[in-house]
């Protein structure tokens, strides 16, 4: 049994890890495929742009649309 991380501080640490995640997630709440799903990621706020572009990268082909939030802004809406 291999434990990994696929996150490390909100920035993508196990690129294959984070992509069966995102898959997973994606699957359970559209197993045939048949939605559109537009994702909300939460970002910490001083998240390079590089990072940014990983983890698009990484969650690119799962979900149709992709918005990345900074998290204060995420925790002020509550």
């Amino acid at each position: 049994l291999n434990m990994v991380n696929p996150l490390k501080d909100g920035i993508v640490s196990d690129v294959e890890a984070c992509k069966a995640f995102v898959k997973h997630i994606r699957d359970c709440m559209d197993p045939e495929g048949a939605y559109t799903i537009k994702a909300a990621i939460g970002v910490p706020a001083d998240t390079s742009a590089d990072a940014r572009e990983h983890l698009r990268e990484v969650v690119a082909g799962i979900f149709d649309q992709i918005m990345f939030v900074p998290e204060p802004f995420l925790a002020a809406l509550g």
